[in-house]
Formats: structure tokens, C-alpha cells, sequence
């Protein structure tokens, strides 16, 4: 009988141990589901090179056979977009991105896409935006890539007619109001 009771009793506390664990577990997510809201409202991290930052030198052939380097950015405000095969965000923001893109026009912004992974995985997100913007697809440690220091995806980084970097973000919600909206 004092088996049981000791058993029992050694069973509570583990009991009451498991649920303040997990009771700590669930205020920590909830403390880092507030930070990343917090930043996503403030335009999200720095997702490349830091805003003010000159674009350093790189060489690229478009999917159209066109070659592009840093001095292309020179030529006017440039969104320059990152993406992954891999990422499933990438792939949700697709139809939005296209669409973006089709407007740029209108606002006075060029656009880029860079695909970083193998052709084959990237062949259904060339699709999708073949004809809307140019598209570069590099490997993952490629030129633009690089020289852009894109740590995640999907990167969408504003270039000024200076080739200094404007703006950078995770989301095309979080770029500024002028450049998320067709001008007037």
C-alpha cells in the first residue's frame, strides 16, 4: 500500500511539473507570436543589404538572354524581388507578385526577379511570371543573391536610381505606402 501512495503521489508531481512546462512553453510563443507582429506592422527585418547601402557589383543573364549588372539599377527605382522554390511563401505570393509587377509601370518602379535554386524546381514560379518582370534563376549562392546578402525568403529589397538600397522587407505589405499602390 505505501507503493501506491508513493506511486501516486511521485505521479502528481510529474503531473503538475509537465503542466507548468507546458503552461511556460505556451507564454513564450505567445511573447514571440507579439515580436514578429510587432515587426511585420514596422515593415518586417532587414532581409539584405541595410537600407542606405550601395548594391555591390554583379553579373547576370536573364531567362530572356539579357545580361544585367549593378549598373542596370542605376537606370531607375528598382523593386528587386527574391525568391525560393523551396519556400512556401514564395509560392502563395506568386499572384501577388505578379500583379505587382504588371502595375509597377505605373508607379514608376521597375522590377527583378531572382529565383535562387536548381531551373527545374523554379520552373513552375518562372511560369507564373514569365512576361511580368525579368527573371534571373541562379544557384543558391549566386551573384545577385550575394550581393543583395539575402538571408530569407520571399526578400523584397527597393533600389533608388542611386543603387543604394530604400527599402527592404519579407512582405510586399511592407513596403511603403507609395510603392504598394498603382500612383493616380
Amino acid at each position: 500500500m505505501p507503493f501506491v501512495i508513493l506511486a501516486l503521489v511521485v505521479l502528481a508531481g510529474l503531473i503538475l511539473l509537465n503542466l507548468s512546462l507546458t503552461m511556460a512553453i505556451v507564454r513564450r510563443l505567445r511573447h514571440h507570436t507579439e515580436k514578429l507582429a510587432a515587426l511585420e506592422t514596422r515593415g518586417g527585418v532587414p532581409s539584405g543589404l541595410a537600407v542606405g547601402a550601395t548594391v555591390p557589383p554583379f553579373t547576370a543573364t536573364t531567362l530572356a538572354g539579357d545580361a544585367l549588372s549593378h549598373e542596370w539599377l542605376a537606370g531607375g527605382a528598382t523593386m528587386v524581388t527574391f525568391l525560393s522554390p523551396h519556400c512556401q511563401a514564395c509560392r502563395d505570393k506568386l499572384p501577388q507578385l505578379r500583379s505587382y509587377c504588371e502595375q509597377a509601370v505605373d508607379r514608376e518602379l521597375r522590377t527583378l526577379v531572382v529565383i535562387t535554386g536548381e531551373t527545374e524546381d523554379a520552373a513552375d514560379m518562372v511560369t507564373a511570371l514569365q512576361g511580368a518582370t525579368p527573371l534571373i534563376v541562379e544557384p543558391k549562392d549566386g551573384q545577385v543573391a550575394t550581393a543583395f546578402q539575402i538571408r530569407g525568403f520571399p526578400s523584397f529589397i527597393v533600389v533608388g536610381p542611386d543603387s543604394t538600397v530604400h527599402h527592404s522587407t519579407f512582405s510586399l505589405d511592407g513596403l511603403p505606402a507609395a510603392l504598394a499602390a498603382p500612383a493616380q
